[in-house]
């Protein structure tokens, strides 16, 4: 049974110098971060390609992608004309910077970036196969749409560093605040197994626009917490308002998130009682912020489309065929494909080869730093995360593809993810060899995935084995230099990755590893079991791929697996050392 009194004996909490360092140590870790992720160039797909397009468009002054459509199967067929699918706030929020880009040049730069990609990467060659039924049968147009995939994919990465790697440094930096709040000397290690451990790291470095649209959400509960910790504010619930509203803007569902931060922004006791005029006016003051960042929505839709309620998800085109819209409805059921939660639906989202107990189970001890947060008299906090993480788990179980495509994780959870992190300060302080175990795992993994191209397709999720293997990883800044793909061009992102890690290491103070070494070995045991033998059980539903249940190969099982024995051994052999040390020297 878990116990309510307080985890960490006095003799355990740093001192104030030691905080002043571990801020220091966490903020460069989380810069190392940055740094890794901005050498990444992650091939662009469906999703970024339509995200871009409709950059290209409003450059135009329409939202019409009418002459962009080829590069992208995520859009829809409304009025005659060709949509985005996707929210338009993140391409709105770029606009700017793409047309400073091109003010400068920075096209040109793309465009030569583009001929090496088609000559050194064999992923864009144009000796490759295509698929030219998803280009109404006609090769040229494929090859054509390669090129300009090739000769877009700089002008990409430089959209994303803005728009995607800048809002996970934002998230990062939240956590380790708030963290070190609740927890002192824990700020480090809650943001980088956070940031690095889950799929925030690799869509940090990709062109969608979940990151941008979580960092607004979480930065709204991040103000809310403020607003509870002091006097009652209506500035403060008015801007928390406004953040969870522009979420909305960046990315539809983040409504879902919106209602469950109004709940925990209006119920707040006045005086120790329950007061419902004030209460009525917390409510007042966050919907009125909500109201102001989430209108530009349907100013967008009138503009766009011609009508307020017409969104962009509506005839979704679900093949292009000869016309490029010969079918269309793909999200026609329910509300926007979302429809009634299936039970293999919750399953999978956890516990599927790609779910995200499985593959990062770094998030079951966050799930349990989130109960220990309630026990602790946070409880208030602990329900608004509870009640993020659960609305997000029922809306994907119903939605008709839970994992989002081909890619690492169940994306549409993202949101939820920075929510269940601050639970981590309380998993590091109670559970600390447990939350090393599972963290070291997370961590490996998602690094291999991210630096191997985190896409999941043919050979499923034994391609980041694969590549590893045969020293073929993701392409690079230094991929535009000449450099290829090879060991050469990856290792400075992954003494990045490292760096960010020791750097984290360095930071943390104040935990007792020895405390639960065992619970920690038997944590680790249940995660081989878990995704070795249960997790290839359970099945990824109505998904266009399938191949990943297969599950995590065996070198992706074992090797976190040993990385984490070795960080348990030195986690609970250290202080012994450095007690030996020091009792010598004295």
């Amino acid at each position: 049974m878990i116990s309510s009194e307080p985890s960490v004996s006095t003799s355990l909490s740093p001192d104030r110098s030691t905080l002043a360092r571990s801020r220091r140590f966490g903020i460069a870790a989380i810069i190392c971060v940055g740094f890794g992720l901005s050498l990444l160039l992650q091939p662009p797909g469906w999703a970024q390609a339509s995200y871009f397009g409709l950059v290209r468009a409003l450059d135009t002054g329409t939202a019409q992608i009418d002459k962009y459509h080829w590069e992208t199967g995520d859009k829809s067929w409304i009025n005659n004309h060709f949509y985005s699918v996707k929210s338009p706030g993140m391409p709105v929020a770029m606009l700017p910077v793409y047309v400073a880009l091109k003010a400068v040049g920075f096209q040109s730069v793309s465009n030569s970036a583009g001929q090496t990609l088609l000559s050194d990467v064999p992923s864009y060659s144009l000796k490759k196969k295509v698929k030219v039924t998803n280009f109404a049968g006609s090769r040229a147009r494929a090859l054509e749409v390669r090129r300009t995939t090739a000769s877009s994919a700089l002008m990409i990465w430089a959209l994303t560093l803005f728009g995607c790697v800048l809002p996970g440094l934002g998230i990062m930096l939240l956590t380790r605040s708030v963290a070190e709040r609740m927890e002192p000397g824990t700020g480090a290690a809650s943001s980088i197994a956070l940031g690095m451990g889950t799929i925030l790291l690799p869509f940090s470095g990709m062109f969608f626009s979940h990151v941008i649209a979580t960092f607004a959400l979480f930065a709204a509960f991040v103000v809310l917490l403020k607003e509870r910790a002091g006097p009652a504010s209506p500035k403060l619930l008015f801007l928390g308002g406004l953040l969870a509203g522009i979420s909305v803007l960046l990315e539809y569902p983040l409504a879902f998130g919106g209602v469950v931060l109004g709940g925990y922004a209006m119920l707040r006791q006045a005086d120790e009682k329950w007061n419902l005029g004030f209460c009525a006016k917390r409510a007042i003051a966050y919907s009125a912020g909500a109201l102001l960042g989430a209108i530009p929505v349907g100013f967008y839709n009138a503009w766009a489309f011609g009508s307020v309620t017409t969104m962009s998800y509506q005839d979704t085109v679900s093949r292009s065929g000869k016309t490029g819209h010969d079918v269309i409805g793909l999200v026609n059921s329910g509300l926007f494909g979302i429809g009634v939660p299936k039970p293999l639906g919750y399953a999978s989202i956890l516990l599927s080869p790609r779910g995200l107990f499985a593959l990062t189970p770094i998030l079951v001890m966050a799930a349990v730093g989130v109960l220990l947060m309630y026990r602790r008299g946070k409880r208030a906090e602990a329900l608004a995360i509870a009640g993020v993480g659960l609305i997000y788990w029922t809306y994907v179980s119903g939605y008709i593809w839970p994992m989002g495509g081909q890619v690492t994780g169940p994306r549409y959870m993202i949101p939820m993810l920075p929510f269940l992190g601050l639970g981590l300060p309380f998993a590091w302080k109670r559970f600390p060899s447990a939350t090393l175990a599972t963290a070291v795992v997370s961590v490996s993994t998602i690094v291999a995935a991210t630096v191997t191209v985190p896409l999941v397709k043919e050979i499923g999720m034994a391609s980041w084995s694969s590549r590893i293997g045969q020293g073929r990883f993701a392409t690079t800044v230094f991929t535009m230099m000449g450099g290829g793909t090879g060991w050469s061009t990856i290792l400075p992102v992954l003494g990045f990755f490292v760096g960010a890690v020791i750097l984290a290491t360095m930071a943390t103070a104040g935990l007792d590893f020895a405390r639960d070494r065992w619970v920690g070995a038997g944590v680790l045991a249940g995660w081989v079991l878990v995704a070795a033998f249960l997790a290839p059980r359970v099945r990824e539903i109505r998904d266009p791929v399938t191949v990943a249940v297969q599950g995590l190969p065996k070198t992706l099982i074992l090797g976190p697996a040993a990385l984490a024995l070795l960080a348990l051994a030195a986690a609970n052999v250290w202080p012994h050392l450095a007690a030996s040390r020091q009792r010598r020297s004295s």
